[in-house]
C-alpha cells in the first residue's frame, strides 16, 4: 500500500496523512523512552505500618483497640498491633495526666464507651501514673498464634491489679519454695532410707547462674516498689498464691471422684 502511495506524484499530501497513521517501530521506540520516569518522588508514611488496610480503618482499628485497652487495661493481640498501639496507649495517659478540659476532648474525641474509658483514664489511671515521667505500657512476646503463626503479645499498662510482672514472680517464688519443700522432704527421706539401706531419693535442684539470681532480685525491689510492700508483704502474696493453687488441687481431686462415682453407678 506504502508502494502505490509513493508513485502517486501527486498525492504527496495523501500519503503523509497515511504514513502518520500507520504503525512504526521506530515511533514507538522513540515514543517509549521518550516519557523519562520522574525523579525525587517521595513515599510519605514509611514509618507506619498500614496492615493492608486504608487510612480510615487503620485509625478505627487503634481506637478500639486503646479503648480496649484502657477498659481492661491488658489485651492480646499481635506483636506488630502491640508496637504500634504502645504510642497512643501512651498518649492517652498524657492527655490524662494533664486533666484540663482541653485534654478532656481530645480524650472524648478518641476514645469510644466515653462513660467508661474517659472516668478511668483520667481517675485511676492518671493517679497511678502520676510519679511516672513515661513507660507506662508493656508488652510481653507470648510466640507464634497456631493456625497462621503470627507473633502474639500481651500488651499492659504498669502496675496494674493483674500485673504480668507480678504475677510472674509470684509464681517463681511459689515453684522455689515448692522445690525447696520438696528436696527437704528428699532429704529425710534419704536419711530415713541410709538407715534402712534402701536406694536414695534424688531432688531436682539445679545450680542457678549468679546473673539470673542478681536479675530476679531486681524484678523483686520493682514489684515491691510498685505495689509499696516490703519482703513480709511479698512473702504474703505467696502464701495467699500457694493456698489458692492447694485449694484449686483439692478442687479437682473432688470433681474427679465425683465423676468416678458417677461412672460407677452407672
Amino acid at each position: 500500500m506504502q508502494a502505490a502511495i509513493t508513485c502517486n506524484k501527486s498525492g504527496t499530501k495523501h500519503q503523509q496523512s497515511i504514513l502518520s497513521i500507520l504503525p512504526s517501530s521506530s515511533s514507538s521506540s522513540s515514543s517509549s523512552t521518550s516519557t523519562p520516569k520522574k525523579e525525587g518522588t517521595m513515599h510519605h508514611g514509611k514509618h507506619l505500618r498500614r496492615f493492608n488496610r486504608t487510612s480510615a480503618h487503620r485509625k478505627a482499628m487503634f481506637r478500639n483497640l486503646t479503648s480496649s485497652l484502657i477498659q481492661h487495661e491488658s489485651i492480646t493481640t499481635t506483636l506488630p498491633k502491640a508496637k504500634d498501639l504502645r504510642r497512643m496507649a501512651d498518649r492517652m495517659i498524657t492527655l490524662g495526666k494533664q486533666g484540663d478540659e482541653h485534654a478532656r476532648r481530645q480524650a472524648l474525641a478518641y476514645l469510644r464507651d466515653p462513660k467508661i474509658t474517659i472516668p478511668k483514664l483520667f481517675g485511676p489511671l492518671a493517679a497511678r501514673f502520676a510519679s511516672r515521667s513515661g513507660g507506662y505500657t508493656r508488652i510481653m512476646p507470648l510466640g507464634p498464634r497456631k493456625g497462621d503463626c503470627a507473633q502474639m503479645a500481651v500488651i499492659e499498662y504498669v502496675d496494674g491489679p493483674h500485673d504480668l510482672r507480678f504475677e510472674s514472680v509470684v509464681r517463681r517464688l511459689v515453684r522455689e519454695r515448692t522445690e525447696a519443700r520438696k528436696e527437704s522432704e528428699a532429704k529425710k527421706e534419704n536419711e530415713t532410707k541410709k538407715e534402712s539401706g534402701a536406694n536414695e531419693v534424688r531432688g531436682k535442684g539445679g545450680v542457678i547462674n549468679e546473673k539470673v539470681k542478681a536479675r530476679w532480685a531486681k524484678e523483686e525491689e520493682k514489684v515491691m516498689r510498685a505495689r509499696g510492700l516490703d519482703k513480709e508483704g511479698l512473702n504474703a502474696e505467696v502464701t495467699k498464691e500457694i493456698d489458692r493453687l492447694a485449694a484449686e488441687v483439692e478442687k479437682l481431686k473432688l470433681e474427679k471422684a465425683k465423676a468416678e462415682k458417677s461412672k460407677g453407678k452407672a
